[in-house]
């Protein structure tokens, strides 16, 4: 019997939605994610010869905008999920991980990429730019929990913090390999345009939107009373931010999570910004598992083919020694446990963020060594998958306990 592709597209992604929505109930106790099933599942299928590619007339393209989405939707759901208020004190992990462990893990790779890999500088800035942040999607199981819910442990508000504004701070290193690869120039006007200048466009329009969907939300009487469409105004002020920034010329990605930040402030003890969380984190993970699949397919099909010995070597200093030292040279001196720290610098996942900066990067110009470039970067991400997903449970499961009877 020959079924059409189509069919089999609307099956497979039938099947992803029920995977998506029971799995999770049965991984709680075990060393599996879901996205670690989402890669078995995508390369055991895709890589039976029977079963049709997926044909697209620019698969770069359509890379960069399904990634671009996802991203969108888990930044909102992150910041929305945050209970503890911004400031720098409270918030003091964070900032140490964006302001010291991110830039000492981009020169870190982009050093090694190109001493060590012998990659062209262009192309080592584009790794280094690529597997610098942590991903907002794939560390949605060290996530804090649904708003109102009350602190979570310093680890799980470091990482979803953290995770909600790095991957907007990435895009300098991104845009400084494109126009290294394009052969233009990088001076100090190019860095005040785009190591101030567009990330204060991004925080002011982010903090305006997110001032005004609150006032429509809560002060509105026909939307306050109702909770229809909670869920679409939170998805929809994701889009509104992301997109009027970039119009502007700012960081779309850093507004998103600003706007979710304040119009998570506007009134932190309603039930409607966990209505609006538990929406976007649905359709996020629906659609960020269908991309996971669609990764592992294209990995049994030969995304990898150009990966070295000496790329697989990067790859697990990539993972094991430059995001866990970075990051704990970062939190040194902070007050919490060593437990704590160490936790947090392990849990540096790459993932669907890695795939945008690259797809992004890549409709934007040509690398020097592209195939290989992107090879590596797809390794660290499989390998961050299987390492961090298989990890994520036994450890936060302990550090959970740890805090429980620290706390009587």
């Amino acid at each position: 019997m020959q079924v059409d592709a189509h069919i089999l597209l609307v099956l497979g992604f039938a099947t992803l939605a029920l995977l998506a929505a029971w799995l999770p109930l049965y991984l709680t106790r075990l060393p599996l994610s879901l996205p670690m099933v989402c890669l078995a599942v995508g390369f055991l299928v895709l890589a039976i010869p029977a079963v049709p590619k997926i044909e697209t007339p620019n698969l770069v393209e359509a890379t960069k905008y399904v990634t671009e989405a996802v991203l969108i939707i888990a930044i909102m759901g992150a910041g929305l999920s945050l209970d503890r208020r911004i400031g720098l004190r409270r918030w003091a992990s964070t900032w140490r991980l964006l302001g010291i462990a991110m830039p000492l893990a981009f020169g870190a790779m982009a050093l090694l990429a190109w001493g060590y890999g012998n990659f062209a500088v262009s192309t080592s800035l584009l790794i280094a730019a690529a597997l610098a942040p942590t991903d907002p999607v794939l560390a949605s199981d060290l996530r804090v929990g649904p708003p109102g819910t009350g602190e979570e442990g310093e680890v799980r508000q470091a990482l979803t913090s953290e995770a909600g504004l790095n991957d907007g701070l990435a895009a300098p290193f991104a845009l400084a390999a494109i126009a290294i690869a394009n052969g233009m120039p990088i001076d100090g006007g190019w860095l005040v345009q785009h190591l101030i200048w567009k990330i204060v466009l991004a925080a002011v329009v982010g903090w305006l939107l997110g001032w005004a969907m609150g006032w429509f939300q809560f002060k509105v009487p026909r939307i306050r009373d109702s909770d229809t469409a909670d869920g679409l105004a939170a998805i929809g002020l994701a889009f509104l931010s992301y997109g009027l920034t970039e119009t502007l010329g700012g960081y779309g990605f850093v507004a998103v999570f600003v706007s979710a930040v304040r119009l998570r402030d506007a009134r932190r003890d309603d039930d409607t910004h966990r209505r609006m969380a538990d929406f976007a984190g649905q359709i996020e993970h629906l659609v960020a598992m269908l991309v996971i699949v669609l990764f592992a397919g294209a990995v049994a099909r030969g995304l990898l083919a150009a990966l070295t010995w000496t790329d697989a070597g990067l790859v697990a200093v990539f993972l094991l020694l430059v995001r866990p030292i970075t990051a704990y040279v970062s939190l040194m001196g902070s007050p919490h446990p060593f437990a704590s720290r160490a936790t947090t610098a392990f849990f540096g996942i790459r993932g669907v963020g890695t795939l945008y900066y690259i797809a992004f990067a890549l409709t934007q110009a040509s690398f020097p060594q592209q195939s290989r470039g992107v090879a590596l970067a797809c390794a660290t991400v499989l390998g961050s998958i299987i390492l961090h997903g298989a990890a994520a449970t036994p450890v936060m499961r302990r550090l959970d306990r740890m805090r429980a009877v620290e706390r009587g």
